[in-house]
């Protein structure tokens, strides 16, 4: 199933890529890698300009410490998920820019990079990583688009695919070991999932259409996105005891939410397109939501065109960001002065 109101595949795009050099091609899963998550093709132009959050007095100010994560000797990488001990995780790629990014994961522990793949996989990549150093992610055996989610626990890799699925990605784990993820059905839609205590849960707002699930606390509590098919319009929701909550970031066009911490603020996406190395970028601004206030973040990087936050976790947050040639480089924000 394509679909035209976020990223339209990245993995197989990216795999295609790297094995002939082609041009980004769509396919039936929206983010197996997260790598671009929420664009979509645009490819009759190379860039055009963001929209940059106009600033308000009237909202509390937050201030950040910045540092970049890379990958040694790759020239795009991302951040994905990170935990309570200063580890992340993320995928880096040996060419660029994004149409010709191959996926490979990593683990940065105590200022050392590893490598962390899925044992004879084609592609892989962690997104989420707890405390007790357990992760998830997605890994593609065959490099066919054969999509499976993955848990990394005791020293071995496990399948986690939703029973009847025909593949998906594991996306954040909490440290309880409870999962959120995607999964596609045999009619190859897409909906989320959230595995607790062994039992799988779909998480579907109400009236969506491939939903998200992006990211969960120590209480359970899950954020992410969903597609409106009737506005065309990204919402963000929250998922807390049986209930969800639409969250929409205001005057935003599209609006996803893609980390809670254990506080319960939450970071996520908002904005209107952004083009850029031939994708539509529906969300490229950063914002913090912190006891009901939206507060716009912006990096302190002349060339970033767009930002995307992922793990957050006490006041730390990694993500990545988009530069006017294409280029993605990961991050991390320390941050301070938020109620």
């Amino acid at each position: 199933m394509l679909k035209t109101h976020s990223c339209l595949a990245l993995l197989a795009t990216q795999l295609l890529a790297l094995a002939l050099f082609a041009v980004a091609q769509p396919s039936r899963f929206t983010h197996p890698s997260r790598l671009g998550v929420h664009r979509s093709t645009s490819p009759n132009t190379l860039i055009s300009l963001p929209r940059i959050p106009e600033a308000d007095a009237a909202r509390p100010q937050v201030s950040f410490t910045f540092g970049r994560i890379d990958f040694p000797h790759s020239p795009s990488g991302t951040a994905y998920g990170l935990n309570g001990k200063g580890d992340s995780v993320g995928v880096w790629g040996p060419q660029s820019p994004i149409g010709y990014f191959g996926s490979f994961g990593y683990v940065l522990k105590d200022n050392k990079f590893s490598d962390f793949n899925y044992p004879g996989a084609v592609a892989s990549g962690p997104f989420g990583i707890n405390s007790r150093r357990q992760i998830v992610g997605y890994y593609d055996p065959t490099g066919n688009e054969d999509f499976h989610a993955y848990l990394y626990k005791g020293m071995k890799f496990v399948n986690i695919d939703p029973p009847g699925s025909t593949g998906g990605a594991a996306l954040a784990i909490n440290d309880p070991g409870e999962i959120v993820g995607t999964y596609y059905d045999t009619a190859d839609v897409q909906h989320g999932f959230i595995l607790k205590k062994g039992a799988y849960t779909t998480i579907d707002p109400a009236s969506s259409f491939d939903s998200e699930p992006l990211s969960l606390n120590s209480a359970g509590t899950v954020v992410g996105d969903y597609y409106d098919i009737a506005t065309q319009h990204l919402h963000g929701f929250i998922y807390q005891n049986g209930q969800f909550t639409t969250v929409d970031y205001p005057g935003a066009t599209d609006t996803i939410l893609t980390g809670i911490n254990d506080a319960g603020q939450i970071v996520g996406g908002f904005g209107s397109n952004v083009v850029v190395g031939g994708f539509d970028w529906r969300t490229p601004n950063m914002f913090l939501l912190d006891q009901g206030q939206y507060i716009p973040l912006t990096l302190p990087v002349d060339n970033a065109y767009v930002t995307l936050s992922y793990g957050f976790k006490g006041n730390s947050v990694v993500g990545f960001y988009v530069d006017s040639l294409a280029n993605l480089y990961g991050y991390e924000i320390q941050l301070s002065g938020a109620q």
